[in-house]
């Protein structure tokens, strides 16, 4: 297991390379812009080149874009829908030409349209999402703690989705500890923890898995 952190891009985002070693990390996570924005930021290519390398003189990897907060995949509003495949999308090209390795976005949330709602709106975002050259880098869905209307709490639902795309190898799951904490595993036991282990294993597979927070 490397150990990393999330690391700010502020001045430069060549700077959270040294941000990131500075604080003895192997792999980081950056949000490409402002976080609670839906605008695009625009790397030059001067910013990127001197990001790879440094990045490779650091030995950090992988590296992880986090999609802003405003991102809600499984909306049943079509234009917060729509606006958020279009963030997604964005992300990926800057995570192609940065060399990232995964972007993560939250399950989302179905807005108290019910989860049948929800679940069918993440399927549409994803199709339109996976249809797109993904290069090397993978999808990963942030599991949530089910609070309010939040969708991909517990593993069964988060299965649901992943069985939908059953053999697209691009997608797979950052898990969130505190986040499944708070859906109800006791990771605080050693019970806690094999019970989400299990429901891994039960409902898709470790394979999935590429990330933790």
């Amino acid at each position: 297991m490397r150990l990393g952190s999330h690391v700010s891009i502020a001045g430069r985002l060549y700077l959270s390379v040294a941000r990131a070693a500075a604080i003895g990390c192997q792999t980081m996570q950056i949000f490409s812009g402002n976080p609670r924005s839906w605008l695009s930021v625009k790397y030059d290519s001067a910013d990127i080149a001197e990001f790879k390398k440094r990045r490779q003189a650091a030995g950090i990897s992988p590296v992880t874009i986090h999609l802003p907060y405003l991102v809600n995949i499984s909306s049943p509003d079509d234009e917060i829908r729509r606006k958020s495949v279009k963030a997604v999308l964005a992300d990926l090209d800057i995570a192609k030409r940065i060399g990232a390795d995964y972007l993560v976005v939250h399950a989302g949330s179905h807005r108290g349209a019910g989860r049948d709602v929800g679940l069918k709106s993440i399927a549409e975002s994803l199709k339109e999402i996976l249809t797109a050259p993904f290069g090397s880098v993978s999808l990963l869905l942030e599991n949530t703690s089910g609070a309010g209307n939040a969708m991909g709490a517990g593993m069964l639902e988060l299965g649901k989705i992943f069985n939908y795309f059953n053999h697209e190898e691009r997608l797979g799951l950052c898990l969130d500890t505190c986040h499944a904490y708070g859906a109800g595993y006791d990771l605080a036991t050693e019970a806690g923890l094999n019970n989400l282990f299990a429901d891994i294993d039960s409902n898709f597979s470790f394979s999935r898995v590429h990330f933790l927070h």
